[in-house]
């Protein structure tokens, strides 16, 4: 993965969103630490957004109990290979 520091606006390589999960943590440390901003990517691939720390975090605990109510679904429902569950944020 390629962040460019030398412009304003940073550029991240397109990404899958299971690519994007995968790296998430180095994507987010190294923003945190060279620019006090966190960088989060539409679903579209091409979209960057800046959020300040604050933000971001109450991002990240959205996502933790998104993903803890996905656990409990596939648990609980034994959602099907394919099956579309929709989540509210």
């Amino acid at each position: 993965m390629r962040i460019n520091h030398d412009t304003r606006f940073l550029r991240i390589k397109q990404l899958h969103y299971h690519e994007l999960e995968d790296q998430f943590e180095e994507i987010f440390d190294d923003i945190a630490l060279n620019n006090q901003h966190y960088v989060i990517l539409t679903e579209d691939n091409n979209t960057v957004v800046l959020v300040s720390e604050d933000y971001y975090d109450n991002i990240e605990k959205e996502l933790h109990n998104l993903k803890y109510e996905l656990k409990l679904a596939k648990s609980d429902l034994q959602i099907a290979r394919g099956q579309t569950i929709d989540f509210e944020l």
